[in-house]
């Protein structure tokens, strides 16, 4: 067998007849692809019959990552045939090479989950796609999806009077505040009034921020605490 994949469509895949899956797959059987957390990648998967008689393949590949990565494979229908790559093996009959179609194609979908356990950004996952002759198990091809998360780099404030209900948490407005991030109190002269400030990394990586603000004056005297 002789398999191929793309980002764009089948007819346009890239993969040369490179058979040797225990080695290093070439780079031009590879194709990396850059994604935001939660948004789906999908990737088109040849698997063409490169010998003159028809034969039944068995096509495998790389499972999604509980938690950080999902996987699923579809054949031509949109039919989920995950669980069979994923394990056993999809097994197409393919017509041979000189026959008018000598191919299955199927599509690859990578989604990079969001939440706590999700990638961080700039963390990538391999999904190697294997085929193999089941009447001669040393004829095997492989092609590798490679994604990318795109990073993220996101500070949130948000402001609370009480220390319990905050505002302007997941909005990002810069340098002028909007009103779901502003809160007014009133006091009489020589009181002490408070704000509670929230910082939150709505980012997809570990990051370290800056935070500034005003001064004291003759007329004001602030003071700021880390809690």
């Amino acid at each position: 067998s002789e398999i191929r994949t793309t980002p764009t469509h089948p007819g346009d895949s890239v993969g040369g007849s490179s058979y040797t899956p225990s080695d290093p797959i070439d780079p031009d059987q590879t194709i990396t692809q850059t994604a935001n957390t939660n948004v789906t990648v999908t990737y088109y998967v040849r698997i063409n019959n490169e010998s003159n008689t028809a034969e039944t393949f068995s096509v495998t590949g790389t499972d999604g990552e509980a938690g950080k990565w999902m996987v699923e494979y579809k054949d031509i229908t949109g039919t989920d045939i995950t669980s069979l790559i994923t394990s056993t093996g999809w097994t197409p009959y393919i017509p041979g090479q000189y026959q008018p179609i000598s191919y299955e194609d199927i599509t690859v979908l990578v989604i990079p989950l969001g939440g706590p356990s999700g990638p961080d950004g700039g963390d990538a996952y391999s999904v190697t796609i294997t085929s193999t002759s089941t009447t001669d198990l040393g004829k095997s091809d492989q092609v590798r999806a490679s994604t990318q998360v795109n990073i993220s780099d996101q500070p949130d404030l948000s402001i609370s009077n009480d220390n319990s209900v905050f505002s302007g948490t997941g909005i990002y407005e810069y340098p002028t505040p909007g009103a779901d991030q502003i809160k007014e109190q009133s006091i009489v002269q020589g009181q002490t009034i408070t704000y509670y400030i929230k910082l939150t990394n709505d980012g997809n990586r570990d990051d370290k921020y800056t935070i500034d603000g005003p001064s004291s004056d003759a007329d004001w005297t602030i003071a700021y605490y880390e809690e």
